[in-house]
């Protein structure tokens, strides 16, 4: 688990309703520039020092399956003593709450076991349409979700399907990357979800 102590600096507070976040500005090279910071905190805000690591660990998973811009780049660092989630800040136009999700944004939430993906925590950016995802601390849960995979009409791409069987067949990829960030349990079932998603071969339905 890496986290840094310099070069950060608090540049202003904004904060945001039930969540105990910060903007704040960083010359860090893999998460520079303008950055938001979430203390460990649920957005209940009760303490939930978990808050951080499923912030950093979504950010991982998204790029294990190969959704290099579905959630910005985020890491661990410490300020005022205390570990922090920072990431950077994409700028972009929240969804009507009757928007429908993405397929892809739809299938990375079932995965990292994510029960609170509302309109206020994903956007689109621009004309191009990209889709971010960010506030992920809710996520990776271990008893069911409410929300059940319901397979869809589209098939996954072919290269997401050898990823995830990769990763099925090969659990100890997954637990080199966020062993030290989740609990076994948490690991254990979002290799379960993947297996899932990989033996029905289709996105989730549209909701």
């Amino acid at each position: 688990m890496a986290t840094h102590k310099n070069s950060i600096e608090l540049v202003a507070t904004k904060p945001k309703r039930g969540t105990p976040t910060s903007i704040i500005k960083s010359e860090r090279k893999d998460v520079g520039g303008v950055v938001v910071c979430m203390k460990g905190m649920s957005p209940t805000g009760s303490d939930n020092a978990k808050s951080p690591y499923r912030e950093r660990a979504a950010y991982l998973v998204a790029k294990i399956l190969g959704f290099r811009t579905l959630v910005p780049p985020t890491a661990l660092h410490i300020l005022d003593g205390e570990v922090v989630s920072i990431q950077k800040w994409v700028k972009g136009t929240k969804p009507s709450i009757y928007a429908r999700k993405p397929d892809r944004l739809l299938l990375f939430d079932y995965i990292i076991g994510n029960s609170d993906r509302h309109a206020g925590n994903w956007f689109k950016k621009g004309r191009s349409g990209k889709v971010w995802a960010i506030d992920n601390a809710y996520s990776f849960n271990v008893v069911e979700l409410v929300i059940k995979y319901s397979p869809g009409d589209n098939p996954l791409p072919h290269q997401l399907m050898l990823r995830l069987e990769r990763l099925v067949a090969n659990p100890h990829l997954v637990h080199r990357r966020l062993g030290k960030l989740l609990q076994e349990e948490e690991i254990e079932a979002l290799v379960q979800r993947m297996a899932e998603v990989n033996s029905v071969g289709f996105y989730p339905a549209k909701t």
